[in-house]
């Protein structure tokens, strides 16, 4: 068991989208999250984004610092064809002004080309490094070629930067058919983040799989997930969010009160977790 006093939860930005910086900080701390992700760049065209400008990061880390929380990771930008990766330099350098210490990003889904994914992944990487900062790849189910965890972890070894992981979402991991022995079998160091949520164990229809992900979430521990089976499949020491967005499957929660119960639930989840201490093999696209 963990004594989860010495575990700092942090909270995606998805759930508290309705909130920017640095009102997003304080909420983030009520609910008693210690890291915050930011949502820097916009996932897709037409969604809710909060650009900084350089100039502005000292006092957002300031309001950070004073909220009681950290910065953690930057979001989202997505591994489209048309993506100019050396244009994200002064993104990035925002982003490593800030605190951040990752940039969480994914497949865009259209492009079908693995080995251009994988080209496009490391020079992202490359831009990122330049600033201290890591990369982690989100597979979800919708958006091939990267859409279960072996295709995060074939992508990010065949791109082969050294600041380079991949973001397991443990629903991306259920919804798009793994398993907590596909988990035990990703070498420890390609783990970068996890972000923990809950749902009903049936899938969605498939057209459905993609609002579940946005606002048809549970809490942890207020569903079916095999939440307790995957995080013991995990290696300890692995930065651990939630990203329980309710806004559709319990409208009656503010998104202060839902954050909240998705603290609770992690925290009583993580006081079970058992985190492995070695895995065997390495699994791959």
């Amino acid at each position: 068991m963990n004594d989860t006093r010495t575990l700092e939860l942090g909270i995606a930005h998805l759930p508290l989208l309705d909130y920017g910086p640095p009102a997003l900080f304080d909420i983030a701390a009520r609910a008693g999250y210690r890291r915050v992700g930011l949502r820097m760049h916009s996932a897709a065209p037409g969604t809710t984004v909060y650009p900084v400008e350089r100039r502005q990061a000292p006092a957002l880390r300031a309001a950070a610092r004073a909220a009681g929380v950290e910065i953690y990771d930057a979001e989202f930008i997505p591994l489209a064809r048309d993506l100019d990766v050396n244009a994200l330099d002064g993104w990035m350098a925002t982003a490593a002004e800030l605190g951040a210490k990752r940039v969480n990003c994914g497949a865009s889904g259209d492009d079908p080309d693995v080995g251009r994914n994988a080209e496009r992944f490391g020079a992202l990487c490359d831009v990122a490094a330049r600033h201290g900062l890591g990369v982690d790849l989100e597979f979800m189910r919708w958006r091939k070629p990267i859409a279960s965890i072996g295709d995060a972890v074939g992508v990010v070894t065949r791109a082969g930067r050294p600041n380079g992981r991949i973001l397991v979402d443990l629903l991306h991991v259920v919804r798009s058919g793994g398993t907590a022995a596909d988990l035990a079998r990703v070498p420890a160091a390609l783990f970068g983040h996890v972000q923990l949520s809950d749902a009903p164990l049936a899938d969605p229809p498939d057209a459905a799989i993609p609002t579940e992900a946005r606002e048809r979430r549970l809490p942890p521990g207020e569903g079916e997930l095999p939440l307790v089976e995957l995080m013991n499949a995990l290696p300890a020491g692995v930065p651990l969010s939630t990203e329980a967005v309710t806004r559709g499957s319990l409208p009656e929660l503010s998104p202060l009160e839902s954050a909240q119960r998705a603290h609770r639930g992690a925290m009583k989840l993580l006081g079970q977790w058992r985190p492995r201490t070695q895995y065997q093999g390495v699994l791959v696209a």
